[in-house]
């Protein structure tokens, strides 16, 4: 069964600043302190993510002029799935 989170914050800064410091993959341990432990770059424009469940691939599918940081996920026990996100 699908579900749907929203989740609303604010956050001192333009959103320019903001959306840059999100689609920069290598920033993620820094604010997904639960979810991501450390990020390298992989293959492919994958990330290698190593988190509480082991090692996702993740590509960000972006686009800034429409405000897009959807995510590609690729996790190996669960598998693919695509977490939108627009601001």
């Amino acid at each position: 069964m699908a579900s749907t989170v929203t989740k609303t914050i604010n956050i001192n800064a333009s959103p320019e600043r903001v959306w840059d410091f999100l689609n920069d993959l290598a920033n993620w341990p820094q604010w997904a302190i639960h979810n991501v432990f450390s990020a390298t770059p992989g293959e492919n424009g994958y990330w290698l993510m190593e988190g509480p469940r082991g090692t996702q691939h993740v590509k960000m599918l972006s686009n800034k002029a429409l405000g897009i940081l959807d995510q590609e996920f690729n996790d190996p026990m669960e598998g693919n799935w695509l977490v939108p996100c627009r601001k």
